[in-house]
């Protein structure tokens, strides 16, 4: 009688124990389908936010309001910001040098503080002169299309998200030799990469 007393408190004291072991764990059959619940929104909100972060048309309409005069040409895959020496429109270098303007330097700052604002962002800078195979245009055009890489990095961008490129006058956009064929062919353009969607 003993020992069958003794075996019934031994078994009562274990599912006593068992009903609090499964009072402190969570129910297994249901942690996948609350985490899979939980990843889903997550990956949904995180869907939400990447699309409208990199919206390619919400990009180019802030940069077309910062950027005055520059023209814009959207891809899938980023926006290709061109900068020519028409008349009229902010130079971004004096004369055939590479010293950037007061005005060069205000489009480049706006340029940071939007690259700051897409941190996923990353930027191919190419320089490019009048038609030609001159040596002194591609020389020019390193210099240049380096200068704006300098201030960028100067202002906090990373190197990492730069390629810098020159072309010098090998890849004219217009064909002509007036003075207005020129200043359109000499350029810098910035395509900024949209990270993959």
């Amino acid at each position: 009688m003993r020992q069958l007393c003794f075996i019934m408190s031994l078994l009562i004291a274990g599912c006593a124990t068992s009903k609090k072991q499964n009072a402190t764990v969570k129910n297994p059959a249901q942690t996948p389908q609350q985490v899979a619940t939980t990843e889903k929104i997550i990956t949904t909100e995180n869907s939400k936010t990447a699309h409208i972060v990199f919206n390619t048309a919400t990009l180019a309409s802030r940069i077309s309001d910062e950027i005055k005069n520059a023209e814009l040409i959207k891809f899938n895959d980023g926006i290709n910001i061109i900068l020519d020496e028409q008349p009229g429109k902010a130079l971004m270098f004096s004369g055939f040098g590479s010293l950037l303007t007061a005005q060069g330097r205000e489009v480049l700052q706006k340029l940071t503080v939007i690259l700051k604002a897409y941190p996923a962002t990353s930027v191919k800078i190419n320089s490019f002169m009048d038609a030609g195979f001159a040596a002194s245009d591609m020389e020019i055009s390193q210099r240049r299309a380096k200068a704006i890489g300098d201030f960028l990095i100067a202002k906090g961008i990373s190197p990492h998200r730069l390629m810098i490129r020159w072309q010098g006058g090998l890849q004219p956009r217009v064909k002509g030799n007036s003075a207005l064929v020129k200043s359109k062919n000499r350029r810098i353009e910035m395509y900024l990469l949209t990270p993959e969607k």
